[in-house]
């Protein structure tokens, strides 16, 4: 019996029902054999921040609006090579696979989740759990989110998006753990009108009438983007030895995706356009990728080493069925392995590494772990994704042929701990030959010298019986503005007070966080291609002014329900009456929410 579930059972070995009779395993912890388990997430603290845009040191810029189109301003690398679809505007809103947490419960688990804002923004997160066996578990999800428009609004109930998303979930082993079973099934359907920004009054030079929200005019109308993607994933592995030192292992995951921008009167919307290639009555772009993979291998371990070899295949197709342009379909072939050992004590050192011999794509990467800090160097080269070789719509087109993108990283985090004190800096240095990036005509291009890309982060935290405090600071710096602009200083700063109230009935925190981010250049968004592109630096509305954001909470929580009222930018109109997130985009303003988080044992 795990140490987790220990914890279900009384002195007297009587069933409780509570957090300690679920628990959770990713499916990374399962391919590395690690017998490290959580429990349903039941902290008060933090449960206020539902649609943070910095999160674990990663900054994103979207819309201004709850479920709008994001874009990460520091750059994502791939964590694989091979064939890669692009079109990851809508990717925080989705479930992905590797984020899915099975589930192993010793009795029927729901969790209730909703949150609504007074500017139209909701979610409803539902999730059902249960064994049908000792060994066999069955998890079922259901998320919805809306949201309703801030600019130019016809009326309080006009819709800025909308989203659906399901899951199923199992988890099976035998009897001795020698085998186990995970699979899932996920979708998304993801709905965004767009409406191409603010239209600036010609005669206002003061860019006053960017504030004015429901009054504000917009560059489009009647425009909407959808995604829809369904992905499905079985893993299984069997030792061939009891003590896991040789386990074959099997993975399949399928992934269908498409995307339409679809606009049913393009002249009205012509001077937004770059141009009006095939009809002028109707625009209804789209495109479609399906991606299959397979993977076999051999993988073990014992008590000072982790080793892993594997084959791996991938189908894919790229589509633009309502084009001319043909397909995009092949086969990759990779083949990877994998080394952790143990060097002292709690000192560990890894290497890993995947080459195709059907593209000469490859990585390799280094590690050094320890429990105070942890440095990685990698070195990869990859495609560009299929969204920036080909597209074919009917206002914009490309077809790139783009060379390998050549990348060096290095990344370095500390840890420190004092009692109640942490202290974790970080760092992030990249290096890119042949940089993929969107310029000022929303079109991809290949920048071929060297861009260094540096982010670091700075992260205090005090932690006390009565008050917490939490602070994050982010530095960041390219070596050329003109192919990639970033935000010079980010920092978030939480501060709460906390304590138990009538006999320890109810568990409460007071607080305000803090954001605050430089002014830069911002890049713009483009609808057609879902994509974020360089803004104008010659352009007054792309010269992004720099703002904070103060937020007041009150979060309670009463046995398993925890709730949370929150007065969002309660600044507003304390020397600016808003802000902007976006060139033509402003933010959030002032708004109401609150949220409450039920979970059920039984």
């Amino acid at each position: 019996m795990s140490s987790a579930e220990a914890q279900i059972l009384d002195d007297s070995t009587k069933m409780k029902y509570n957090p300690a009779s679920v628990i959770m395993q990713t499916g990374e912890d399962v391919y590395y054999n690690r017998h490290r388990f959580t429990n349903p997430y039941s902290s008060l603290t933090g449960i206020q921040s539902y649609q943070p845009l910095f999160q674990n040191g990663v900054y994103s810029q979207d819309l201004g609006n709850y479920l709008t189109p994001r874009g990460r301003v520091i750059p994502v690398t791939p964590a694989t090579i091979g064939a890669r679809y692009g079109f990851n505007a809508f990717d925080d809103f989705a479930i992905l696979p590797d984020s899915v947490r099975y589930f192993d419960t010793r009795s029927p688990f729901t969790s209730l989740d909703y949150v609504q804002g007074s500017k139209g923004q909701q979610r409803i997160y539902v999730t059902h759990s249960r064994n049908i066996t000792s060994r066999w578990n069955m998890t079922a999800l259901i998320r919805r989110m809306g949201s309703r428009k801030l600019l130019g609004a016809v009326n309080t109930t006009d819709r800025q998006a909308g989203d659906w998303g399901f899951g199923l979930t199992s988890r099976y082993y035998s009897k001795n753990a020698r085998y186990q079973l995970l699979g899932q099934v996920i979708s998304m359907s993801h709905l965004h009108y767009d409406q191409g920004g603010i239209v600036p009054d010609v005669g206002d030079s003061t860019n006053n009438d960017i504030y004015d929200y429901d009054l504000s005019k917009v560059g489009l109308k009647g425009v909407t983007t959808t995604e829809k993607r369904v992905t499905g994933r079985i893993y299984q592995q069997y030792g061939i030895r009891k003590d896991s030192s040789i386990q074959v292992f099997n993975q399949l995951d399928i992934v269908s995706r498409s995307n339409n921008f679809g606009d049913p009167s393009p002249r009205t919307n012509a001077a937004f356009y770059p141009a009006i290639y095939n009809d002028s009555n109707s625009t209804a772009d789209k495109v479609t990728y399906l991606q299959g993979d397979l993977k076999l291998g051999v993988k073990g371990m014992n008590s000072f080493l982790f080793y892993s070899l594997y084959y791996k295949a991938r189908y894919y197709k790229y589509d633009l069925p309502n084009s001319l342009v043909s397909a995009k379909e092949g086969l990759n072939t990779i083949a990877g392995g994998e080394l952790i050992g143990k060097i002292y004590k709690s000192l560990y050192a890894g290497v890993s590494t995947e080459w195709s011999a059907s593209t000469s794509e490859h990585v390799i990467e280094g590690s050094l772990l320890h429990k105070l800090i942890e440095v990685r160097y990698r070195q990869m080269q990859y495609t560009p994704t299929f969204q920036e070789q080909l597209y074919d719509g009917n206002h914009i087109r490309w077809n790139n042929q783009f060379n390998f993108i050549d990348l060096q990283q290095l990344t370095a985090v500390l840890k420190f701990r004092y009692k109640s004190i942490s202290v974790s800096p970080s760092t992030k240095w990249m290096r890119f030959k042949n940089y993929v990036y969107v310029d000022q005509f929303a079109h991809p291009a290949q920048f071929n010298n060297d861009l260094d890309v540096w982010s670091s982060n700075l992260h205090v935290a005090v932690n006390k019986r009565l008050w917490i405090f939490e602070n994050t600071f982010q530095y960041n710096f390219t070596s050329d503005e003109n192919i990639l602009r970033v935000p010079e200083t980010i920092n978030q700063t939480r501060l709460l007070l906390q304590g138990y109230l009538f006999k320890k009935a109810t568990f409460m925190q007071i607080g305000v966080d803090v954001f605050f981010r430089s002014a830069w250049v911002g890049n713009r968004y483009m609808p057609v291609t879902q994509q974020y592109y360089l803004g104008n630096a010659a352009s007054p509305f792309s010269q992004l002014e720099s703002y904070a954001l103060f937020d007041v909470f009150l979060n309670m929580q009463v046995k398993t329900a925890r709730f949370f009222v929150k007065m969002a930018y309660v600044n507003q109109g304390l020397g600016s009456n808003g802000y902007m997130v976006t060139p033509y985009y402003s933010g959030m303003t002032r708004t109401f929410e609150f949220g409450v988080n039920w979970q059920f044992f039984d």
